[in-house]
């Protein structure tokens, strides 16, 4: 299973707002771990923070086991350029 995640860096300032965010990536995260028996989850962050917040989480709550976290930053922030148009 493969998560893409978009970007959820507002919610990490502010403390009802990681609260949410927590509530919501551990009540995910806890269904898919259920779900996947032999098999791992990959999830993927185009915000360091955002990967680091969930890695952090997932390794607390020992998910970190089946639920793999990535950064995986969009193209053209690779270099440091935000080329990439938002809609």
């Amino acid at each position: 299973m493969i998560e893409a995640k978009s970007d959820q860096t507002g919610y990490m300032h502010t403390t009802i707002g990681e609260e949410r965010l927590t509530q919501r990536y551990l009540e995910q995260a806890e269904n898919q771990y259920k779900a996947l028996g032999d098999r791992r989850s990959e999830w993927y962050f185009h915000r360091k923070e955002n990967a680091d917040f969930a890695r952090q989480l997932f390794e607390k709550y020992n998910l970190s086991d089946k639920i793999s976290v990535f950064h995986l930053p969009y193209p053209g922030e690779i270099s440091g350029s935000k080329t990439r148009n938002k809609r």
